[in-house]
């Protein structure tokens, strides 16, 4: 029982996970923000991600999922290079207040390390704080 109460999946109900910021330059929203909400055998699992101004949320597919341990991975698939698929991919690790792991993204040829906190709807989406600069 001592998993269930740190997996953020057996809280019943939806929570953001975001590294959300407004990008200087631009004025976008830039970042990730996983939206997560419970269900049996895995997790539910939505994916907006930036490209210049963040996307909307995309459905995405739990490839691995261990509810006592927090360890999640998913896969969203998207439209890339004149009408390709590609995926974005996530594995990692969530707690009740955040989720470390590394992003495959079509865009960067390296994997990307992210630290997503817990925040409000409102402020994964409309965020307050300036992107850090470089």
């Amino acid at each position: 029982m001592i998993g269930a109460t740190c997996s953020p999946a057996s809280a019943d109900k939806t929570v953001y996970y975001t590294d959300s910021c407004v990008e200087q330059e631009s004025g976008d929203i830039g970042g990730y923000v996983v939206i997560a909400s419970d269900s049996k055998p895995f997790p539910v699992i939505r994916l907006s991600w930036s490209e210049g101004a963040l996307k909307q949320p995309v459905a995405a597919k739990v490839t691995n999922y261990d509810r006592g341990s927090g360890q999640l991975s998913f896969s969203v698939s998207i439209e890339w290079d004149e009408g390709k698929k590609r995926d974005i991919e996530f594995d990692g690790k969530f707690t009740i207040d955040r989720m470390t792991g590394t992003f495959a993204v079509p865009w960067e040829t390296a994997r990307k390390a992210v630290e997503l906190k817990v925040r409000s709807r409102k402020a994964a989406f409309e965020p307050a704080m300036t992107c850090p600069s470089g």
